[in-house]
């Protein structure tokens, strides 16, 4: 660690050690065995049903004569997994007793509107609760706030190839959607990424930082710009996500994600991975800074961060050396010499004996996480995908 990440984690001990003193205080013994009690029985009870589950689909086979095919084992895993994510991740005891601590706890009582995100960043960059957004003209009434701004600015967005309006555009709008409580910088997993990883970007794929540099080779190939060309609107706030980055610190970054966190938990399971940039790419070389440092701070609370990068000039490489522990940044231009290459190439072109590859991209059953976490635990390796249009 060199002289300012001791700082970064000396600031997070102090948390740590205020939140424990605190918990001595207000949280009884009584109230946290009952609650790891809990999440065991609920746990258990999942189980079984799962297996129940599977039995009827056993039974099936047996009585038309036809084993379970690989499809068929592969969308019930997927099913399975979309609405109860935590069974694949075999969670112990130990696991349980860190996320009663932290999530349950350190996140209520470090950070005030756990869940409320929207508004406190009305108040941050506001200095005012959210405002009542008023709709003009009024046959307008039964859209939703979000829906309205963003027709208001959608022409000066969508195509528009010219970077200056087009950044002046979605700042104004990024500023008008958190005045009203209406910002969430954030999404959940999808197909491929569990429901309980957090999905947070930097910027688009159709305005991408590394397209515009040139860093990228991939150009109009990149599989990113599939979301962006069906939902408009994933555009949009992708391209505002810009200006969150921009204006929050990195102490804040790092409250927002685990009110997240401690809103999401719940409802999703044990959320314990942030994926950074599914579209897009980092904006600046200060944006690394700030991950690096957010990174460092959740590795207190049992949280890690990984991501892709082709962002190849020397101001961004000298940025991404010393990455702490649980920050993954797969380089996807070889040679890179970051956590590992990430490479995408044409399946001609895949090496006939990789000893990696990505089984996610490769088999439309298999999901992130579940079938395969290469990206993430593992260091120091090339991982090859097969390149997806």
């Amino acid at each position: 660690m060199n002289g300012n990440q001791l700082n970064i984690a000396e600031k997070a001990r102090e948390l740590v050690e205020l939140a424990e003193n605190n918990r001595k205080e207000e949280f009884k013994l009584s109230e946290y065995g009952a609650y790891i009690k809990k999440c065991m029985e609920d746990r258990e009870k999942r189980l079984k049903l799962k297996n129940t589950e599977w039995l009827k689909l056993e039974e099936k086979a047996i009585a038309t004569g036809k084993p379970i095919s690989k499809a068929q084992k592969g969308a019930y895993d997927l099913r399975w997994n979309r609405n109860f994510p935590p069974l694949k991740q075999n969670i112990t005891r130990a696991q349980i007793d860190r996320t009663v601590r932290n999530a349950e706890f350190y996140e209520k009582f470090a950070f005030s509107n756990v869940g409320e995100l929207d508004n406190r960043l009305a108040v941050r960059f506001h200095s005012q609760e959210p405002q009542i957004y008023v709709f003009d003209p009024p046959k307008k009434l039964r859209e939703g706030v979000v829906t309205r701004l963003n027709s208001l600015y959608s022409d000066r967005i969508i195509k528009n190839h010219d970077k200056p309006s087009r950044d002046e555009a979605t700042e104004e709008l990024f500023f008008e959607r958190t005045k009203y409580g209406e910002f969430k910088p954030y999404s959940m997993g999808n197909s491929k990424i569990l429901d309980n990883v957090i999905c947070i970007n930097f910027s688009s794929a159709t305005y991408c930082p590394s397209k515009s540099c040139k860093d990228c080779k991939l150009g109009n190939k990149c599989y990113a710009f599939k979301y962006e060309r069906a939902y408009k609107t994933t555009l949009i706030r992708n391209e505002c996500n810009q200006w969150y980055w921009k204006y929050s610190t990195a102490e804040e970054i790092f409250g927002d994600f685990l009110a997240i966190r401690g809103e999401l938990t719940e409802k999703y399971g044990y959320v314990k991975k942030i994926r950074l940039s599914v579209e897009g790419d980092f904006t600046t070389p200060e944006v690394v800074d700030k991950v690096k440092t957010v990174a460092l701070l959740l590795d207190y609370f049992d949280m890690s961060i990984y991501t892709y990068t082709h962002r190849q000039g020397e101001d961004m490489k000298r940025k991404m050396e010393d990455l702490p522990k649980n920050l993954t940044i797969n380089g996807s231009v070889k040679g890179m010499g970051l956590s590992n290459e990430f490479l995408a190439v044409p399946e001609a072109e895949l090496p006939p004996n990789a000893k990696y590859l990505c089984a996610c991209a490769e088999d439309n059953s298999k999901r992130c996480g579940v079938h395969c976490n290469l990206c993430y635990s593992t260091k120091g390796i090339t991982i090859y995908e097969k390149l997806r249009e």
